[in-house]
């Protein structure tokens, strides 16, 4: 993962194959990203923006989503700094300043 020096630009993830000498990919994230992490068969960025880039770990230039985790309101979050994955494929993000974890379904695809 890499950030944008500029305030507002977004960084990039670059997917690497298996055998770790041939770039599968580049991703862009949204700005400041935090945390990158995997489900079966996608990786999930966390950025610094409340939102999470998601997409098809063997296609990452072609099939990206990104979800906007809610700020305001009964389920808002605040400081997003780690995530995780359960079996089915939904992701977890843990959430510091506001004390909570949100859900992203593993329903959830990426252009499919």
């Amino acid at each position: 993962m890499s950030t944008n020096p500029a305030p507002a630009g977004n960084g990039t993830d670059t997917h690497i194959n298996v055998s770790g000498d041939t770039e599968v990919g580049i991703v862009t994230t949204g700005p400041n990203p935090l945390f990158l992490g995997k489900t079966n068969n996608r990786a999930f960025v966390i950025n610094g923006d409340s939102t999470v880039t998601i997409s098809f770990a063997l296609l990452p230039a072609a099939t990206t989503n990104t979800v906007t985790l809610p700020t305001t309101g009964p389920d808002s979050v605040s400081g997003s700094i780690g995530g995780g994955t359960s079996s089915t494929g939904n992701i977890y993000i843990a959430n510091k300043g506001s004390d909570s974890v949100s859900v992203i379904s593993g329903s959830v695809l990426c252009g499919h």
